[in-house]
């Protein structure tokens, strides 16, 4: 599902009764900024905390200026939301390759 989606969703692994967390994945850009802002707004309302996760390939290096400061701003809004959040930057193949290794670990904040 994660290969072929263009829209934001939200992913849940079993029926809950409350979100404590989100993992709110990220790409600097125009689009970027949306997802934030949307998911940012749906944290706050059902008071969850949001860890925003970028992917960068493996052994690219040091993550670009413009990636770093779009986390940043990401970040920023989130606050200006008043949810908690932090930034992962993770290391993967490709983006759902990252995701996945994300989601599986089930990082807290």
């Amino acid at each position: 599902m994660l290969e072929c989606c263009t829209i934001p969703m939200l992913v849940v692994r079993e029926q809950i009764s409350a979100f404590k967390r989100m993992l709110i994945c990220t790409a600097a850009g125009e689009p970027g900024k949306s997802d934030v802002r949307v998911g940012g707004r749906l944290a706050h309302r059902l008071q969850a905390a949001v860890t925003l996760l970028h992917v960068t390939p493996a052994g690219f290096g040091d993550l670009a200026s413009s990636a770093r400061a779009h986390l940043e701003r990401a970040a920023a809004t989130l606050r200006g939301l008043d949810v908690a959040g932090s930034i992962q930057i993770r290391e993967a193949p490709s983006p759902l390759e990252g995701i996945m290794a994300e989601a599986r670990e089930g990082a807290t904040i």
